[in-house]
């Protein structure tokens, strides 16, 4: 034996010292299995039965998957199952704590930490082939998919390689050289779990030592490391700076945009023990969130519609518009038992929501400290620059300002908030809006046409109102400048501009890495389907340039894809009693312009779409609408997309050939016309006395709830030609199928009837009134389009709707406001303004007026009591333009020359700058609030 001291590392890592007295001294030191645990996720956690077993499906390398065949004899087919030594193997590195041991960094364990509290007889592994973008379970059943990019992601960590500088750059260390490819489940019987209590998993590779041949104590999962590495790597990408590494903190009243150092961001697996004797679950259903930082920028702006007017009259808009955020913040907190402002309870047991959690990813940082030459701090003017960002580079150079994925973190920083404090399941499927990158203006045009004319409506604000507070980057949507950028598009020139399926990475690396996915809880199976990686625009309501037949509301491209069709058969031929599917793209959707309550029909053949099926499908849609739907093999459906609630009855209509009744002599192919099959459908409010008494005799029930977030829309009957608004809200979903809406209880939210009335206004053909003139002496005659308000008004209603008008003219910057008697009759409102009326606006007048603003003030009791859907609304809410006095050729009076004869003046809405303010006018004559350095075109 030499006497020279050497080591040598076995096979199992084993360390023999050779000693220079000869002695032998070993080591043991555990092979290291890097693993990441596919389900359960934030965003799709696992819910069992209070006895049942807990399985979680893991991917590996090949170190686990040889110790794997060395344990069970070489056994290399699928659905082998491990023996005792795989068994150990997994009890020392999978972890199941109680929720709230779970927050804090996995770090600071040892070779002695406490294994996994399961005997190693009651661990079952099942191996169930390489991954792949289907992943079936240890039954041999398609239970999820992921994306390819994952796939390929997973499959790539090499051990040398080097140039790996993406999520997880260093990990290669840590790999063996076919990459994270190997599928296995894991299945935990005897556990003993608290009913009604939520658990976390993750899996950890042990420390060495020294310490400094150890991985950092920090990263000990390998997933967190992933998922923490990725944002910090893209979140100031273009700025050179790690991104952050803590989650934003989360108090009880909301979300506050400053790191919480208790909460770092890493990768959750939630583990729901159902209560004791729940043979059903209850759930909670939101969409469209669309959070967004940008929004907690806008209180505190001084910028009001009359310059000067009492806050009373024309309040600060800021302090007016609705905030996304806060919405979720208070429906996710009912849903998880928080009574609202009446005491009502509307706790759930399981919350799902389906997509568009945030609107894009690169988004502005309220916390950000801007210099400005000009602009004062906190001013109108400030968020104009802040807000202007007009390309792609402006967004790169403007990193630190406008991160990727600010929005993202707020909605994972209330998530696993709502986890720790209410212990309920969240289910998250993707929507639309994760694709999108930049951000857009509040107004957005294509051209001089308005490309999403709803967005100020969300904000709770008229168009006017919106654009004067967002400034001149309301209308500007960033055009793509960096064509080929790893993504296909598909559908029109908004999908070019923003849509790019790689930024659904975000999502997928943080919240769930599962696209699609079904869970059984007894008689209830959840089937959850991702939006998928196109958009497509077509048959929507307004042609815009560049879009196949217009509209701002896509078709899910790519959906439903063969993936998803075979994971949707596999989760049906399980035989609950209630099939639920949650998707974001629409089933059934009647389009803005379509009453809620008309009859409709929905082709369940491809390439053929109509006004019923906004938002839907485009791929399968015999097997979707004419198999799943049509034969009812669903039981519910859980779509959002739309931003209007609506619940959808059914009938399939099979495909038929009709003797056409041109030709009846004849038996030719052109005596006969052939129907596609198709469903026949009818709308609902979910809160109409006639569908809580229909009877649905066991067939689909396709409901769409309202957006989470914005306002909602709605036209259940026609009322305001379509523009119709209501709270934004949630569905509840009790055992028995029952459907109510839980709404938003932010003052903010609720729907100010003077925003409904101005898009009737500015978007509808013909306007709000029908004429507005001079009657004589100071009096003028106002007749509106009583029809658009609600086709049936009684005259009641038109006697008393509108209260009282006021006439605001400017000089100089200086408000004189006109006040008037207002009274009604026959449809007619009588304006009557007061003599300052004639001192003021009269003929060869020497004083020329800036700007004349109307402000009209509303009396809804008699209205919110004569027809559904009008109950919710915020009446006491001005409805303020800017308008003009014209003469009866259409041309601006200048009452600074011998005018018209003045009984031939009408009032209108001004003809340049009733929509889009005058930046200019407000720069110069408002000053400091509108202090600008942006260089502004009007």
């Amino acid at each position: 034996m030499s006497t020279e001291e050497k080591t040598v590392e076995t096979k199992d890592m084993a360390t023999c010292t050779l000693g220079s007295k000869g002695q032998t001294d070993f080591t043991a030191k555990m092979l290291i299995y890097p693993a990441i645990i596919l389900h359960p996720s934030l965003g799709c956690p696992l819910i069992v039965e209070e006895q049942g077993p807990v399985s979680l499906i893991i991917v590996t390398d090949s170190t686990f998957r040889q110790t794997f065949l060395d344990d069970n004899g070489g056994q290399r087919n699928e659905y082998a199952t491990g023996g005792l030594r795989v068994a150990a193997t997994i009890r020392q590195h999978l972890k199941l704590v109680a929720w709230e041991q779970a927050r804090e960094f996995k770090q600071n364990l040892s070779q002695d930490d406490q294994p996994l509290k399961v005997a190693e007889k009651d661990i079952v592994c099942t191996y169930l082939g390489k991954l792949d973008r289907k992943i079936k379970n240890a039954d041999g059943k398609h239970v999820a998919n992921i994306r390819q990019s994952l796939l390929n992601q997973l499959s790539a960590f090499r051990e040398k390689d080097e140039g790996n500088k993406g999520a997880g750059k260093d990990l290669h260390k840590y790999f063996s050289n076919d990459g994270l490819r190997y599928l296995f489940q894991i299945d935990l019987h005897n556990l003993k779990l608290d009913p009604g209590e939520l658990y976390d998993s993750y899996w950890v590779l042990r420390n060495h030592t020294p310490h400094k041949v150890d991985i950092q104590p920090k990263y000990l999962d390998i997933q967190d490391r992933i998922a923490r590495e990725y944002i910090q790597n893209n979140y100031y990408r273009y700025a050179g700076k790690e991104g952050p590494e803590y989650a934003f903190k989360v108090t009880e009243s909301g979300v506050e945009l400053t790191p919480d150092s208790v909460t770092p961001i890493m990768n959750h697996h939630p583990i729901w023990v159902a209560p004791a004797g729940k043979d059903k679950l209850t759930i909670g259903h939101l969409s469209d969130v669309h959070v967004s930082s940008k929004q907690a920028t806008y209180k505190g702006r001084g910028a009001t519609v009359i310059p000067g007017a009492d806050d009373s009259v024309s309040p600060p808009i800021g302090d007016m518009a609705n905030n996304n955020t806060e919405n979720f913040f208070d429906l996710l907190h009912s849903f998880g038992g928080k009574p609202d402002e009446n005491g009502q309870a509307n706790e759930v047991d399981v919350i799902v929501i389906t997509g568009d959690l945030y609107d894009h990813l690169h988004n502005y940082d309220p916390r950000f400290k801007r210099t400005s030459k000009t602009s004062k701090p906190g001013s109108t003017g400030e968020l104009w620059e802040a807000m202007y960002v007009e390309d792609v580079q402006a967004v790169e150079d403007r990193n630190e300002e406008f991160p990727c994925g600010i929005d993202g973190l707020t909605v994972y920083s209330i998530l696993v908030d709502f986890y720790t404090r209410r212990k309920k399941p969240v289910f998250i499927v993707s929507g639309n809006h994760e694709a999108y990158e930049y951000p857009y203006g509040i107004s957005p045009r294509l051209g001089k046409k308005r490309a999403n004319e709803g967005i100020p409506m969300d904000h709770n604000l008229t168009l006017y109102e919106a654009i004067l507070l967002y400034g001149p980057a309301y209308k500007l949507l960033i055009p793509d400048a960096v064509s080929g950028a790893g993504a296909t598009f598909s559908g029109g020139l908004l999908g070019r501009m923003n849509f790019r399926p790689r930024n659904f990475d975000w999502l997928y690396t943080l919240f769930t890495p599962l696209t699609d996915y079904w869970q059984t809880y007894k008689t209830q199976t959840l089937i959850g389907l991702g939006w998928g990686d196109g958009e497509d625009y077509m048959w929507n309501p307004t042609p815009l340039p560049g879009l196949d037949q217009g509209g701002h509301l896509p078709r899910a491209a790519e959906s439903v894809d063969e993936a998803q069709k075979n994971l949707v058969e596999t989760a049906l031929q399980q035989n609950s009693q209630d099939n639920i599917l949650c998707s974001h793209f629409t089933v059934v959707n009647y389009a803005l312009d379509k009453p809620l309550s008309t009859v409709g029909e929905v082709q369940a053949v491809n390439n053929s779409y109509s006004k019923c099926d906004h938002g839907t499908i485009k791929a399968n849609r015999p097997t979707f609408h004419g198999d799943w739907v049509g034969k009812s093999r669903f039981t519910l459906t859980l779509g959002g997309h739309s931003h209007r609630v609506g619940l959808y009855r059914c009938e399939f209509v099979s495909s038929r050939k009709v003797r056409h009744g041109s030709y009846p002599q004849f038996d030719t192919p052109d005596s006969w016309e052939y129907f596609p099959q198709h469903l026949k459908t009818r709308g609902y409010h979910p809160e109409s006395d006639e569908a809580k008494a229909l009877c649905w005799d066991n067939k689909i029930k396709v409901l769409v709830s309202a957006s989470t977030g914005p306002l909602s829309k709605q036209n259940r009957e026609g009322e305001m030609v379509g523009w119709g608004m209501e709270l934004p809200a949630g569905s509840r979903i009790t055992t028995e199928g029952a459907i109510a809406l839980v709404k938003s209880g932010n003052n903010n939210a609720k729907p100010r009837f003077c925003v409904a009335c101005d898009y009737i206004d500015v978007v509808t053909e013909g306007g709000f009134w029908e004429f507005f003139r001079m009657s004589g002496g100071n009096t003028f005659e106002m007749k509106p389009h009583w029809e658009k308000i609600h086709s049936k008004l009684n005259q009641k209603v038109k006697d008393s709707l509108i209260d009282n008008v006021t006439l605001y003219p400017i000089d100089g910057g200086t408000l004189k406001p006109v006040n008037s008697n207002t009274s009604s009759s026959n449809g007619i409102v009588r304006i009557a303004f007061t003599a300052q009326f004639n001192r003021l606006l009269r003929p060869n007048n020497t004083q020329q007026y800036d700007a004349f603003f109307l402000s009209i003030k509303f009396n809804g009791e008699k209205l919110k009591k004569a027809h559904p859907g009008f109950e919710d609304y915020d009446y006491s809410s001005s409805w303020n333009i800017q308008v003009g006095i014209y003469d009866g050729k259409g041309e601006e009076v200048d009452f600074s020359k011998t005018g018209p004869n003045p009984s031939q003046w009408q009032i209108v809405r001004h003809n340049r700058f009733g929509e889009i303010p005058s930046f200019r006018f407000r720069r110069d004559r408002c000053k400091p609030e509108y202090n600008t350095d942006l260089e502004l075109d009007q």
